[in-house]
């Protein structure tokens, strides 16, 4: 006959026990599907973050068959989105940051050059299924930034 040991852990001893508990369903906004989240984020991002969302879309729209958009194509059409909505453009360095920001939100996902660190070579969409969701709302976002923008006459 073998003798069972047990242990006294102390005061893990809940921990430990409530780790063999099996989870309970989450009501937690992370329960919802990753595509909504991400969409009713883009709502929440300020304004040159969408702009330069809208014009890496804008890229894809126009060339269908290269899917590698560097930096410097998205900062030229930027610049051109923000001359049409009659606002000042950032930086080529902070266009960089903001891509690198819309990275770790998961709107983008950017391949970078190995030996230069923090350099990036091309940038792709994260989840290219969703772009005719990402389109409409930043159309209707833009446009209503573009209403608000129209500078008010005395």
């Amino acid at each position: 006959m073998k003798i069972q040991r047990q242990y006294n852990m102390g005061p893990f001893d809940s921990w430990i026990n409530s780790a063999q508990v099996s989870p309970k369903k989450s009501t937690h906004r992370f329960s919802e599907p990753r595509s909504i989240i991400i969409t009713n984020q883009i709502r929440t991002l300020p304004l040159h973050l969408k702009f330069i969302l809208y014009a890496y879309i804008r890229l894809l729209d126009r060339d269908k068959k290269d899917t590698k958009v560097t930096v410097g194509d998205v900062f030229e059409e930027y610049k051109k989105l923000t001359a049409e909505f009659n606002t000042y453009s950032l930086s080529i360095d902070n266009v960089i940051n903001c891509i690198k920001e819309l990275e770790l939100l998961g709107f983008l996902e950017c391949m970078y050059i190995c030996k230069v660190p923090g350099r990036i070579r091309y940038i792709r969409i994260f989840d290219p299924s969703q772009i005719p969701k990402y389109v409409s709302i930043l159309k209707e976002d833009l446009d209503k930034d573009k209403i608000a923008a129209i500078p008010y006459h005395l």
